[in-house]
């Protein structure tokens, strides 16, 4: 899955929401605030980079959901 699933993310760290979105944005164009940098967690497995960042933390798991994942 390497698409933003819109239909679970929660916005969290997003400044505007459908009710204010017009006045974030007229203080974002008229410098009034800026995008915070936020430090992402780049995953390698073997190796390998994997294709998607990560915030927080990462579960790598088995194809087998019977199968024990650990953080």
């Amino acid at each position: 899955m390497n698409e933003f699933d819109a239909t679970r993310s929660t916005g969290y760290l997003c400044a505007a929401t459908v009710k204010n979105f017009k006045q974030v944005l007229d203080a974002f164009l008229e410098s009034q605030i800026a995008p915070s940098n936020l430090t992402r967690i780049s995953v390698s497995v073997n190796s390998k980079v994997l294709f998607a960042y990560a915030l927080n933390d990462i579960l790598i798991a088995h194809l087998c959901r019977k199968i024990v994942s650990r953080f």
